[in-house]
């Protein structure tokens, strides 16, 4: 009974292999210069729409870029002096950004957390860093 369980899963990963590798063949690169930079998130809020993150290889600045028609076009729509670490969206407007944090470092701005509610246009940053004692 246990060559069987052994040969089932040997089955389904085979299967699982030969779907990524049917898969990958279908990749594309697409304008991945990002500015310099290495992206360190991307989130896809549909097709067409795409928000990336990243930080050039020295982690001294950030960058959200978005694209509006699937990757063809990037566009910068917040730089920042800290690296920018990870980005999510809700839905096409509402997009929240998080970046890297400094506490001993108080004459560069933190990122900490970003968020727009008009699809990247303007960002604000709600929460302020609280000092842990």
């Amino acid at each position: 009974m246990r060559g069987v369980g052994l040969l089932w899963l040997m089955f389904l990963l085979t299967v699982l292999l030969s779907s990524l590798s049917v898969h990958a063949e279908d990749w594309v690169k697409l304008n991945s210069t990002a500015y310099g930079h290495d992206l360190n998130s991307v989130y896809p809020v549909n097709q067409h729409l795409v928000f990336a993150v990243g930080a050039p290889v020295d982690m001294i600045s950030g960058i959200i870029i978005k694209t509006e028609n699937g990757g063809d076009i990037w566009r910068t729509v917040k730089e920042h002096d800290r690296p920018i670490l990870s980005v999510c969206a809700w839905n096409e407007n509402d997009v929240v950004a998080v970046g890297s944090y400094d506490a001993t470092d108080d004459d560069t701005p933190n990122s900490g957390i970003h968020v727009s509610h008009n699809s990247g246009e303007t960002w604000s940053q709600p929460l302020s860093p609280v000092e842990v004692t």
